[in-house]
C-alpha cells in the first residue's frame, strides 16, 4: 500500500519506452514481444506491397533500418528466444 491505495503486483510490466519488464530480469517476453511486432509489420508490408516483387527487396532492406528494435543491444543473447 501506498498512501492508503493498494499497489497492484505483476510478473512483467510493459515500460513507457516499448520494452516489456519481468520480475526475474529475462528477456524471453521482450524478446517475444518485438519478434512479433516484427512478424507484424512484415506481414503489412506484404498485404500492401505484395504485387511489387521487384520493389519489395528495397522495402525489406528500409523496413530493417525502421525496425523497433532499439533496446535490444541489451538483451541475453543466449536467450533461446533469439534462436525461435
Amino acid at each position: 500500500m501506498i498512501g492508503c491505495r493498494s499497489i497492484e503486483n505483476v510478473d512483467q510490466w510493459p515500460h513507457n519506452l516499448g520494452h516489456i519488464i519481468s520480475t526475474n530480469l529475462n528477456d524471453q517476453a521482450d524478446i517475444l514481444y518485438r519478434r512479433n511486432c516484427f512478424i507484424g509489420e512484415v506481414n503489412n508490408v506484404l498485404c500492401i506491397f505484395g504485387q511489387l516483387v521487384s520493389f519489395m527487396n528495397r522495402l525489406f532492406k528500409v523496413g530493417l533500418y525502421c525496425s523497433s528494435f532499439s533496446g535490444c543491444e541489451m538483451w541475453d543473447l543466449d536467450n533461446k528466444q533469439l534462436n525461435g
